[in-house]
Parts: C-alpha cells; sequence; structure tokens
C-alpha cells in the first residue's frame, strides 16, 4: 500500500510506533463482543495491508441476511496517497463487516485536506485513543 511518497523506513517507523496503541484498541474491542459471550479470535496483524484484524462469531444471536454470523473487525493504518490525494501521510480508519459484505460501521478519512493526513506519531497515537469504540450495541 505505501506509495512512493511514503518510504518503507517512515511505514515502519509509524507502524512499530503505533502498534501498542492499536492493539490496546482492539482488545478493549475484543473485550466489549466477549462480555457478550460471543467468540472472538484473537488480534491479527496483516503487515502487507498495515491492518490489526479479529473475528466476531455472534453463534446465531443476530439475524442478517448477507451474513454467516461472523463479523470481521479491522483497524488500518491508511496512505494519503491511496486516497488519491498529494499530500504525505497517514490516518486512521476502523471497520465492522459482516462475512458477506454489509458494513455495519467505519471510520475513515472523509476529506483531502492537510488536517487528515500526518507523519506525527503521536498524533497518530493520540487518533486511536480516540476513535470511537465498536461495540456489540453497533451490531445489534
Amino acid at each position: 500500500m505505501a506509495t512512493e511518497h511514503a518510504t518503507e523506513e517512515t511505514v515502519q517507523e509509524v507502524e512499530t510506533k503505533i502498534t501498542e496503541y492499536a492493539i490496546e484498541y482492539m482488545a478493549s474491542v475484543r473485550d466489549n463482543f466477549q462480555s457478550y459471550g460471543w467468540d472472538v479470535t484473537n488480534i491479527e496483524y496483516l503487515d502487507d495491508l498495515y491492518q490489526w484484524q479479529m473475528t466476531v462469531d455472534t453463534g446465531g444471536e443476530i439475524t442478517s441476511s448477507d451474513s454467516d454470523q461472523q463479523l470481521s473487525i479491522e483497524l488500518e493504518l491508511v496512505f494519503s496517497e491511496d486516497f488519491g490525494d498529494i499530500h504525505e501521510g497517514f490516518a486512521i480508519q476502523s471497520t465492522a463487516v459482516w462475512y458477506g459484505g454489509e458494513i455495519i460501521t467505519k471510520t475513515t478519512p472523509k476529506n483531502f485536506t492537510e488536517d487528515v493526513w500526518t507523519s506525527d506519531i503521536e498524533e497518530i497515537q493520540s487518533r486511536i485513543t480516540e476513535l470511537p469504540e465498536i461495540t456489540p450495541e453497533d451490531v445489534l
């Protein structure tokens, strides 16, 4: 995903320094879903996608015509270049999607201004801690 503007070294530095925050966010989301008695996989890091991911199995408690009762929850480091923007930097995106494609919730960069994209690691860490958590209430 990193393009010619974001060097591999920059991507790796950002990735390394935000991992702790990403895992804390995902662990809190996982705990919320487990409190409902739903099975949740371990948090997995997909390094080729710069994405932390887990799967929630609702055990048939939720009826969704497009789903097999499994929900994919992801937190992703996204690049300005991938959104067609000229600003060099990163943003955070979170998504919850039923297996089958129905999007439950998504937080993503919404505009193409310099305010969205940053290379400041502390700012990226702050954005992760300020993200609204994906909760079971979002899917009920």
